[in-house]
């Protein structure tokens, strides 16, 4: 019986770590170091994967957005569509990646926004690419970095040429007195 007893305090721990993590993370409290963010969002990312779906609905509910038919995007019958075809109480485990895409949430999608950029701060803090820069670049497409010279002026580096192109500021209006 105390085994019982502990095992659901430990659950609700593991949600407790789940709900708080995620409304940290986006609420940017780790925001000085990407590696300590890094690391604590892949804590609270191995906390998920030992929920089940019922437990993960239960901590962030689905939005009641129900229009995605008519926008052709993800909407709450989308998200049960999916869920429904997963055992309600079996641990998420390595299937987090699909559940997490598939969610619809504020929260979760928030929160999977900050992971890529995390992952994307720290790569570039280690001189590598970012991901759409190196997405671009197996695909032959440049991106564009701006900076300013020293006098000021802004300019374009071409990511695979590394050229640079000049910023025209064209005015639209006609200031008229």
């Amino acid at each position: 019986m105390i085994w019982l007893e502990s095992k659901k305090t430990l659950k609700e721990s593991t949600m407790k770590v789940v709900f708080y993590g995620v409304k940290s993370i986006n609420r940017g409290l780790f925001k000085e170091e990407p590696s300590n963010r890094f690391d604590a969002i892949c804590l609270i990312h191995d906390a998920m994967k030992e929920l089940t779906p019922r437990e993960f609905m239960t901590v962030f509910n689905l939005n009641k957005v129900y229009d995605g038919n008519r926008y052709e995007c993800k909407d709450y019958f989308t998200s049960m569509k999916y869920i429904n075809t997963l055992d309600l109480d079996k641990p998420l485990g390595d299937g987090i990646e699909d559940f997490l895409w598939e969610y619809t949430n504020h929260d979760i999608n928030s929160f999977s926004v900050k992971r890529f950029t995390t992952v994307d701060n720290l790569r570039e803090m280690n001189g590598q690419k970012s991901m759409l820069d190196e997405f671009f670049k197996e695909h032959g497409l440049s991106t564009y970095k701006k900076f300013k010279d020293q006098n000021g002026k802004e300019f374009l580096l071409d990511s695979i040429t590394g050229k640079t192109h000049k910023i025209l500021k064209k005015r639209h209006l006609k200031i008229i007195n």
